[in-house]
């Protein structure tokens, strides 16, 4: 798993930026998928379908408002 780092000061702090987003299960929950996905010799990665840009978060919201995606990851490039 890549985990980025980000700086919040400059780009979203400083711009006085809202930042809205969902999630659905808690940190144990999280975990404990994780655990068992590696037990089991799941790819979670296969599981997103989408990948779209912080420029296209809107589209990535609309596309995961529908039965066409799995997972849809908005990254910052």
């Amino acid at each position: 798993m890549m985990i980025s780092e980000i700086d919040v000061d400059e780009l979203m702090l400083f711009k006085q930026l809202t930042v809205r987003s969902s999630w659905v299960t808690t940190v144990s929950h999280m975990e404990d998928l994780c655990l068992r996905a590696a037990r089991w010799g799941l790819h979670l990665d296969r599981m997103v379908t989408h990948k779209l840009p912080l420029e296209n978060a809107d589209e990535a919201f609309a596309i995961a408002n529908t039965a066409r995606a799995s997972k849809v990851c908005v990254v910052a490039e």
